[in-house]
C-alpha cells in the first residue's frame, strides 16, 4: 500500500493540473463548474490510499459520483 500511495497522489495530481489548464479555454461558466468538481478531492484521494487502488480514474468516478451528490443536495435547498 505504501509504495502505491504517492504514485497514485503524484497521478491524481497531474490530471488536476490537465483540468485546470483546459479549463482556462472554457467558458468561465464551465471552469467554475470544473472548480466545484475538483472541491474536497483530497477526501476521496485519502479514502482511496487506505486500500491500495492505483487507478486515478476509479477516483475521478467515485469522487463525481459524490459530487453529483452534494449538488443534488444543494439543488434541491434552493
Amino acid at each position: 500500500m505504501g509504495r502505491t500511495t504517492p504514485s497514485l497522489k503524484t497521478a491524481v495530481e497531474d490530471y488536476v493540473r490537465r483540468f485546470r489548464r483546459v479549463s482556462e479555454i472554457l467558458s468561465s461558466e464551465d471552469k467554475i463548474f470544473i472548480e466545484r468538481f475538483l472541491e474536497d478531492l483530497e477526501t476521496t484521494v485519502s479514502a482511496y490510499s487506505h486500500i491500495g487502488s492505483t487507478d486515478p480514474l476509479e477516483i475521478f468516478l467515485i469522487h463525481l459520483l459524490r459530487r453529483i451528490k452534494i449538488l443534488c443536495k444543494e439543488a434541491e435547498r434552493k
